[in-house]
């Protein structure tokens, strides 16, 4: 079946009705509320009949999943999209009939306890609340971000919506290109929490409410895994089977009708497929279909397991080799087809291929399509636990971690070595102790590192690169002692690449009418394996401890007791440096860039001819980087 690309005007027709937004004109008290339906248009609006206060909702006419609600009083306006877990709990303890909408659930919960009521909402969804008696709008984002949600703000009136195009389309709102995002995504410097590529249009990070009120704006995280400050509360050893339980339950939140599976050959797709598998089994439920790529470089070459996987899981497989799934003009012309409509520079290279794949599913019926992301995050430890190891002297334990990384990464004992004792050891104790005792030394020393990190074609303009330069220097990590592990654990929910990635999907997947989710980013579960001691999530010596003996147990003939992680970098590198030229031609260099001041054309072209005479050249990326980063703002000069 041939799927049409994800930046066709077919599938950005149908993204781009399948919007709402909500405009609010402030200040002031709503006088009343009415509701109007324009059948034309397939839309609706929600509207406070006051000369000082309009609360404005549209909704395109393909989507079906938002609900509104206004309370008897008129206080407390209700705008929900998404999923929630514990609907049933909540009409519970609030005495509802289980017939009402979820809006007005919504509704009486927060007039039940306020804000607090975010902290009992499990769900994945984008939430926005008018308090008229308050004169306060509360912007909220689901804990892990699976929805987004944006808000832009010009003469005295706000517009929210999930939709970034809803934003700064909105004909009050002006929202140039961000030209320091730019120049940062180019230095692999990534935009704050709740900055995007389009000045003056800002996120609602996860697990964020964004209160504004009387023209002011208040951001606050209303759920936390772990709060800063306090120590780890460690799960103990006889709570650790809590984890297969939260597992399935993670799965059974994904699985709404029958299913699909992103599945490749490592542990994180597998042992979601294998729970999702026996739940489409107890439940009567039509076998998951798998989708797999089939990779054609020795590297990451995963097909034979693949298929044992599904044949014995009793799975139905889609197995695409990847030229077909990207088509004709190879894996750099589809990525920059699927930037161009990407709420900013494409994330994701490999996003075009497993499009395709997911077409091949909503054919099959599948409303939903699970994936193994999360697993790497949350199944791992991170190896900056070795500067906590090396600071507190536990060598024997940090030799342990070593032994773990060498046998679970394919990557030499030097270079493991060289990761573990200096780069994510020694070295980060020396520039925390740095940072304690001669914190006058820090800005002169990173920013002799950071000058000498950025390229000569980037920024070229002294007025732009200073910025870019300072932003940098602000926002380089300050480790703390004896918090290397704990502090990198935060990054995983709270990092701008978080959102950006939660926001891709949401795009991407959306005209296509399938939701692609990811049990391992469940919120519960996450609260629960932020605790796991380290230890046991490297048990029996690997990584993915939790996980991996089971697969092993499950399937003893694929070796997962011995299985390396896969990696595709030496095949991205050959692939990009076979396809560069004639992309770089094609695309004329980078004279939007240009025009911008991002970059210094002649010496961008420089490096690019130099780049592409190097095989296997470390400085490869950015090649993608500035092709990447060139069509996507093309698109919208």
């Amino acid at each position: 079946m041939t799927a049409p690309a994800v930046g066709s005007p077919e599938t950005l027709d149908r993204a781009t009705r399948a919007s709402w937004s909500v405009s609010l004109t402030m200040p002031g008290a709503a006088a009343g509320v009415r509701t109007a339906r324009n059948s034309e248009q397939g839309s609706s609006r929600i509207i406070y009949s006051s000369r000082t206060n309009v609360l404005e909702l549209y909704v395109g006419g393909d989507l079906a999943e938002v609900t509104s609600a206004v309370s008897p009083s008129g206080a407390t306006t209700v705008v929900f999209e998404g999923v929630l877990y514990n609907a049933g709990d909540l009409r519970s303890v609030l005495q509802l009939s289980p017939t009402v909408t979820l809006a007005d659930l919504l509704v009486a919960a927060y007039e039940r306890w306020r804000e607090r009521a975010l902290e009992r909402i499990k769900g994945i969804y984008a939430l926005i609340i008018w308090d008229a008696e308050r004169n306060t709008l509360l912007c909220v984002r689901d804990r892990l971000g699976v929805f987004p949600l944006f808000i832009a703000s010009a003469r005295g009136q706000c517009v929210t919506s999930p939709d970034i195009e809803a934003v700064r389309s909105h004909p009050i709102i002006r929202a140039p290109l961000n030209r320091i995002a730019l120049a940062g995504h180019l230095a692999h410097h990534w935009p704050k929490a709740d900055e995007t590529y389009f000045e003056g249009v800002r996120r609602v990070p996860p697990g964020n409410v964004l209160a504004v009120s009387r023209g002011s704006e208040t951001l606050s995280r209303y759920w936390d895994p772990s709060p800063t400050g306090e120590p780890i509360n460690w799960v103990e050893p006889q709570q650790i089977e809590q984890f297969n339980d939260l597992l399935d339950q993670a799965v059974a939140r994904t699985m709404d009708g029958d299913a699909a599976i992103f599945l490749s050959g490592g542990i994180d797709s597998i042992s979601i497929a294998a729970v999702a598998a026996e739940r489409a089994r107890a439940t009567g439920g039509a076998a998951p279909l798998a989708l797999s790529l089939g990779f054609p470089h020795p590297d990451c070459n995963e097909e034979d397991r693949q298929r044992a996987v599904a044949a014995d899981l009793g799975l139905p497989i889609v197995l695409k080799p990847l030229h077909e799934a990207l088509g004709r003009g190879g894996l750099i012309s589809a990525g920059l087809s699927a930037t161009a409509y990407s709420p900013f520079p494409l994330i994701n290279i490999w996003l075009t291929a497993y499009h395709n794949l997911a077409v091949e599913a909503v054919a099959r019926g599948r409303k939903v399509i699970l994936g193994g992301g999360g697993g790497d995050e949350w199944l791992s430890v991170t190896p900056f636990l070795a500067a906590d190891l090396m600071s507190s002297f536990e060598f024997l334990e940090l030799f342990r971690l070593w032994r773990t990384q060498r046998r679970s990464w394919p990557l030499s004992a030097h270079r493991t070595f060289l990761n573990i004792f200096w780069r994510f050891g020694l070295r980060l104790v020396l520039m925390a102790g740095a940072d304690r005792f001669t914190p006058r030394l820090r800005p002169a020393l990173h920013r002799r590192h950071v000058s000498g990190r950025l390229p000569p074609w980037l920024a070229p303009y002294p007025g732009l690169r200073r910025e870019l330069e300072n932003r940098i220097l602000a926002d380089a990590p300050r480790y703390r002692i004896g918090h290397f592990y704990a502090d990198t654990l935060r990054a995983g929910v709270e990092h701008a690449l978080v959102s950006m990635e939660m926001e891709e999907q949401f795009v991407t997947w959306r005209h296509l009418g399938v939701r692609v989710l990811h049990p391992y980013w469940d919120a519960d579960l996450i609260e629960f394996l932020w605790r796991v001691p380290p230890a046991i999530l490297n048990r029996h010596g690997r990584s993915k401890g939790l996980v991996r003996q089971t697969l092993a147990q499950r399937f003893p003939q694929l070796g997962f007791d011995r299985q390396k992680k896969v990696l595709a970098t030496n095949f991205v590198r050959e692939t990009i440096l076979r396809e560069a030229r004639p992309a770089w031609s094609g695309a004329g260099g980078a004279p939007t860039l240009a025009s911008l001041g991002v970059v210094e054309p002649t010496l961008l072209k420089r490096e690019m001819d130099a780049i592409m005479m190097q095989p296997g050249s470390a400085r490869t990326y950015r090649i993608w980087d500035v092709l990447n980063v060139e069509s996507w703002a093309r698109s919208r000069i």
